[in-house]
């Protein structure tokens, strides 16, 4: 039976991996301060650092379907040495390796992966392994609102959003955080889920920055729209269609040493090797 295009549009949603609360207990502060400056002082924060480590988890939410839990172990070598393994219900467990001089992407649900020489620039090489994944293993694994999205961000700031407003202060787990929200960027979000009818002030992204160390401890990214079902013989519905990606970001450790043997592959048994086609 063929899909609906509301069907592979869940299918695409669920299979995103986001290396992803909005109960408000604000303080104002007295001196309003700038959110994109904010942010960009974030994000030089994690340019900045030699190594680093974090663990995240995300409650992912999608309209008409159950909410589930996807969780991130992260660790990052300058210039281009790191590891990032995600684990959800719908996508298994996702891992991918870069020594330096090569980047493995491992699926465990299939138990495959597929090798690549390193590609040049940190940048190069996250934007190479997202289109192979996509390619070769059909896994969709664009970065949002993660350290890798922070530390590939160009000059015009993050891909996901770009006008930042600040809201104020909040206590995070006992960190006192600066809140800013902007509209998500519709030119980013139409490359991940396609061209559709987005509800405005219905697409937004929050960030709650540690004041302290200028880390990203909480992210909340909601976007909604409007779709077409066409069946045949029936006259075409429209139905709202959505997600939120409510993450947080734990045993973040900065400026110490990682074992080396955490950025090599090692394949696990039985697991079968997918080359790259060659003409």
């Amino acid at each position: 039976m063929e899909e609906t295009p509301l069907l592979t549009q869940k299918k695409q949603l669920t299979s995103l991996l986001a290396f992803v609360g909005f109960a408000l207990s604000i303080t104002h502060p007295a001196q309003a301060q700038d959110g994109n400056a904010l942010v960009k002082k974030m994000v030089q924060t994690y340019k900045a650092y030699n190594t680093f480590s974090e663990t995240s988890e995300a409650k992912i939410v999608m309209l008409g379907a159950p909410s589930q839990i996807q969780s991130t172990t992260f660790k990052f070598q300058k210039p281009s040495k790191f590891f990032v393994q995600t684990s959800d219900p719908q996508s298994g467990t996702l891992s991918i390796y870069s020594d330096g001089t090569q980047v493995t992407i491992f699926g465990g649900r299939q138990n495959i992966f597929t090798r690549r020489d390193y590609a040049g620039s940190f940048v190069s090489t996250v934007r190479t392994y997202e289109k192979v994944a996509k390619e070769m293993l059909d896994m969709n694994i664009t970065q949002i609102l993660s350290p890798i999205s922070f530390m590939t961000a160009g000059e015009n700031g993050l891909r996901e959003a770009k006008s930042f407003k600040f809201l104020g202060t909040k206590a995070v787990n006992g960190r006192t955080t600066n809140m800013v929200l902007s509209p998500v960027d519709l030119e980013w979000l139409t490359s991940i889920v396609g061209r559709q009818n987005f509800l405005p002030d219905k697409c937004q992204v929050k960030l709650y920055i540690d004041k302290e160390t200028n880390l990203l401890i909480h992210s909340v990214i909601q976007f909604l729209w409007q779709s077409k079902v066409q069946r045949p013989g029936v006259k075409d519905k429209i139905v709202i269609q959505g997600m939120v990606l409510d993450e947080r970001h734990r045993n973040q450790v900065m400026d110490k040493p990682i074992d080396a043997n955490v950025f090599r592959f090692a394949p696990q048994p039985g697991s079968k090797e997918v080359f790259r086609e060659t003409r």
